[in-house]
């Protein structure tokens, strides 16, 4: 499996692009805020991790709108 934990990387921006074109911004922040919490016991897992959300986030319009989004599915399902 290839690692992607370099945001410059080619492969970082194909991905991206495919959650920009297959992921509606609200699917990219309520997917973001789940992600907020996530940890394991591997320091490389977690980059990765952090480096996801970070890029979710960004797509999503930055952590202001994913705090939104979530309160707004939270108060749906609440």
């Amino acid at each position: 499996m290839k690692q992607i934990d370099d945001p410059e990387r080619e492969d970082a921006q194909m991905i991206e692009e495919a959650m920009q074109n297959t992921l509606t911004p609200e699917a990219v922040a309520a997917i973001a805020y789940i992600m907020r919490g996530v940890v394991t016991d591997d320091q490389a897992v977690n980059r990765q991790i952090r480096w996801f959300t970070e890029t979710l986030t960004e797509l999503a319009g930055g952590g202001d709108e994913v705090d939104r989004v979530a309160e707004e599915f939270q108060t749906r399902i609440g």
